[in-house]
């Protein structure tokens, strides 16, 4: 398993645009990503905001992060 580090700035990026790289590897048991604690805080505090810029609904952007981050 491949470690990465990310900050909210890539994960926000993956979760706002469908078809890229990151995306893809966001759910890739190949990596394990490793992010500051505060992503969480700052997903949620811009979730209404980061759904009116994607097309995907609440469920499938916060499955992306809860796969993510809390995989072990």
């Amino acid at each position: 398993m491949k470690a990465v580090v990310v900050d909210s700035n890539i994960v926000f990026s993956a979760l706002l645009k469908r078809g890229t790289r990151m995306r893809a590897h966001l759910t890739d048991h190949r990596y394990k990503f490793y992010a500051p604690n505060y992503l969480i805080v700052a997903i949620f505090k811009h979730i209404d905001r980061i759904l009116e810029m994607t097309t995907a609904d609440e469920a499938t952007t916060l499955e992306y992060v809860v796969i993510s981050y809390v995989r072990k």
